[in-house]
């Protein structure tokens, strides 16, 4: 399972990422983001499945949220993706 991180401001703003995601009947996870990737932000993200990534970026819209960026998981560590 590819997996994709929203990368998010602050507890506080990923804890709405996933309410927003969840009332939208999709599946998502709160997690520390990894240390390197996290050094602009609080170091929390929401982890969604990359195959629920365009859904997942339609309800933040519809919610007015949107993440600091997003991250795809590789084999070197991860990378940035466009939205």
């Amino acid at each position: 399972m590819n997996t994709i991180l929203l990368v998010c401001r602050s507890i506080t703003y990923a804890k709405r990422v996933q309410r927003c995601l969840q009332g939208a009947g999709l599946r998502s996870e709160l997690v520390r983001t990894p240390v390197g990737v996290a050094s602009e932000s609080c170091g929390y993200s929401i982890r969604v499945e990359e195959r629920f990534l365009k859904k997942s970026l339609s309800a933040l819209d519809a919610c007015g949220l949107r993440p600091k960026k997003l991250l795809r998981r590789t084999v070197e560590g991860y990378e940035e993706v466009g939205a």
